[in-house]
């Protein structure tokens, strides 16, 4: 069994989805005046290309049109997005072109219609990849340990049902399903050389979880001495050119940020105080380049005095001392704007780790030595952890993200991250606290509760 190309069910998607975003408006028209006039069809017609060109880009971008491979709620929370800014965008132009004859009330009707339409049809793009598209197989191979920890991620990143995990050892049974896999996953193991080079024999996708050290050797240049060929790494750092460049970036994006959000800046800062008074912004001391320690600045989020019982903690699901419009802005993201003013400031970057409290830093190194390499940059408002990772990443994930960015560092880069930060606001997940219970399940049980659903157990044999 391979992959099968979904290229094909993914464009149809993407051109269905703007095509909705179009009609809904001409069944807002039929909703709104029954019979559209001349006057009002006209200027829709000529606006109607840039909708759909519009549309398409921004569906492109949110990747919504991805169904069978997305959570559902993702794939319409994202559509909603895409409506919303489309209505805004129309509504500009109806604003600022005199006697653009393009009724407002009809953008208010069409984004009801489109949110009800969306819902359908993602309802049938979802059943239509479920009938035609077999479950992506996917064997991991590996120590019980990371293979358990794999499992669970797969599980949870893939809830639709359309993937079928095989978590083995090497050995011949094992092997055996080779031949049926869409992709291999390889964590730290005696015989990942072994695996690695079946799979390339058989033309197999290989994902490695990597080490500290082979995240190290990316970005490497050939060098040898003689005929003798080697990978030669630079100095884990950036340069004084690229330092230099990024720091024109910051100033550029932050200045521009803080003038164009300063109506959310206001409004933010105006709620936090009426919903439980001062101090409206929060201050926290965090590390940056050079274990250098700063003044972080955030909308406050929690009770006053949230740790003067406790001491530092890192937040929970639920969290008692988070206040109700505190769980709002944390969703949304809306606490972290007054960073940008850090980032102005020169103490942050727009892109890099996110900055951590010194006590944690500390906790983190005696686990992971290496962490301490996550300070070679300046902390970052957002990156590459940030956008893959969750607040609950374990340090040594968020280590190995930071030091692919670092490695991999270009001003293009820090430009694609920034926008892909404008996706992971419709994530339900990437802010959420620590879980305050955790729950244990070996593979096992895991296998139990997936009986039937094509799960084996580590020697090979069904549950």
């Amino acid at each position: 069994m391979r992959k099968q190309d979904k290229s094909g069910f993914f464009a149809l998607q993407l051109l269905g989805d703007s095509l909705l975003a179009v009609v809904s408006i001409v069944i807002a028209f039929h909703l709104r005046y029954q019979v559209i006039a001349q006057r009002n069809w006209e200027p829709f017609l000529q606006i109607s290309w840039i909708l759909f060109g519009l549309a398409m880009l921004l569906f492109y971008f949110f990747r919504s049109y991805r169904c069978g491979e997305r959570a559902r709620l993702d794939c319409m929370y994202e559509s909603w997005i895409v409506f919303l800014v489309m209505a805004i965008f129309t509504m500009a132009i109806t604003y600022l072109t005199r006697g653009f004859a393009y009724p407002r009330s009809v953008i208010a009707i069409s984004f009801f219609v489109q949110s009800i339409l969306i819902v359908l049809w993602k309802q049938v793009m979802f059943w239509l990849h479920q009938k035609f598209y077999h479950g992506k197989m996917i064997l991991v191979f590996g120590e019980r340990e990371e293979n358990e920890r794999i499992l669970h991620k797969l599980w949870e990143a893939n809830k639709t049902g359309n993937i079928r995990i095989f978590v083995h050892e090497v050995n011949e049974v094992t092997l055996s399903f080779l031949d049926e896999a869409d992709e291999v996953v390889i964590t730290a193991f005696p015989h990942k050389n072994e695996v690695m080079r079946l799979c390339m024999q058989k033309g197999i996708p290989i994902a490695i979880l990597p080490t500290l050290h082979e995240v190290n050797l990316l970005a490497t240049e050939l060098k040898h001495y003689d005929d003798i060929p080697l990978l030669a790494t630079k100095p884990f750092g950036l340069t004084k050119v690229q330092d230099f460049q990024k720091r024109i970036f910051d100033i550029l994006v932050s200045g521009i940020s803080l003038v164009i959000l300063a109506p959310i800046f206001i409004g933010t800062a105006l709620a936090v105080l009426w919903d439980d008074g001062f101090p409206v912004i929060y201050k926290q001391t965090r590390l940056t380049k050079g274990d250098k320690p700063f003044t972080l600045y955030k909308f406050r989020t929690m009770i006053k005095d949230a740790e003067k019982a406790t001491g530092p903690i890192l937040a929970e699901d639920a969290d008692p001392r988070i206040t109700n419009l505190g769980r709002l802005l944390r969703k949304t993201r809306l606490d972290e704007l007054p960073q940008l003013m850090n980032v102005f400031l020169g103490q942050m970057s727009m892109v890099g780790p996110r900055p951590e409290r010194p006590h944690f830093v500390q906790e983190y190194i005696q686990a992971v030595p290496e962490f301490r390499f996550r300070t070679r940059v300046k902390a970052g408002v957002t990156g590459l952890g940030q956008i893959l990772g969750k607040y609950t990443t374990s340090p040594n994930d968020k280590l190995i993200f930071d030091m692919i960015y670092i490695r991999n560092y270009s001003l293009l880069m820090d430009i694609k991250l920034c926008v892909q930060t404008v996706r992971i606001l419709a994530s339900k997940t990437s802010a959420a606290g620590v879980k305050n219970k955790q729950v244990d399940r070996s593979l096992e049980d895991v296998y139990k509760i997936q009986e039937g659903k094509g799960y084996f157990s580590v020697n090979g044999e069904r549950s």
